[in-house]
């Protein structure tokens, strides 16, 4: 019997809530108001990187941390703050392609990681002072719910490499529980091959029972043992990235 891996957060993290407010007139400096540097580093919380907003100070990267910051930028002047799954739309494609240097733009491979990709925007009191900045960051989803500790130096994934053991610190593998987990901690099963469902039906339950379709008939090729199980991850709005995995030996 082929199991579905648990889901999780999407790739990119939308808000829970949004303070309404008037944004004042932004100089160039009121802008920024608030707004971190790139190669900032930031302990944060799972419950936090669920915010839209997070108002805490960096820490030194040289010391545990949970985020780095990979690119800034700023909204246009009349962006409407209250239109929330706007604002983060349009943040998600200006920071679309901020992890590629860490994680390449295949998300055969990306996928295969656990960097988790993150947007942030001004609180409701930085707003009102005129911010409109928003943040790229880059985070490491740990076992569960959880983040782990980023390494100091972000560890570069590609499609040569993503199978070595010296990138199991950052690899999707699951748990007996069938949790996510890095590959470098107790795991049952390993992610082995990626392959890309597409022409998928718009219907969620139709594209769900395509993609399991998909991965039955593709992944026992991809894998190294009878016992194999799978996930995915929307690509776009007619498309998912199955990630097939091989069963460790008991």
């Amino acid at each position: 019997m082929h199991r579905l891996g648990l889901s999780l957060l999407a790739l990119l993290l939308g808000p829970l809530v949004l303070l309404a407010a008037t944004s004042a007139p932004a100089t160039a400096a009121g802008a920024w108001k608030g707004a971190p540097q790139v190669g900032d580093c930031y302990k944060l919380t799972w419950k936090q990187v669920q915010r839209a907003s997070v108002p805490v100070d960096p820490v030194a990267c040289s010391k545990g941390h949970q985020a780095v910051v990979l690119r800034t930028g700023l909204l246009d002047a009349d962006t409407d703050w209250d239109d929330t799954d706007a604002v983060a739309h349009a943040i998600a494609r200006r920071c679309a392609t901020a992890a590629d240097p860490w994680t390449t733009d295949d998300p055969r491979v990306s996928y295969r990681t656990m960097y988790l990709p993150l947007i942030f925007w001004p609180t409701a009191a930085q707003r009102a002072r005129g911010a409109r900045w928003y943040r790229c960051d880059l985070a490491l989803q740990g076992t569960g719910e959880a983040l782990a500790q980023l390494p100091e130096k972000l560890v570069k994934v590609t499609s040569s490499n993503v199978s070595r053991r010296t990138r199991r610190s950052v690899t999707r593998c699951v748990t007996s529980e069938y949790l996510y987990t890095l590959c470098d901690r107790t795991h049952a099963y390993r992610g082995t091959g990626t392959f890309v469902a597409k022409k998928l039906s718009k219907r969620t339950a139709k594209a769900q029972r395509q993609v399991r379709a998909r991965a039955v008939d593709r992944c026992p090729a991809l894998t190294s043992t009878d016992d194999w199980i799978y996930s995915s991850q929307a690509v776009t709005a007619r498309s998912r990235v199955v990630l097939c995995y091989s069963r460790l030996s008991r």
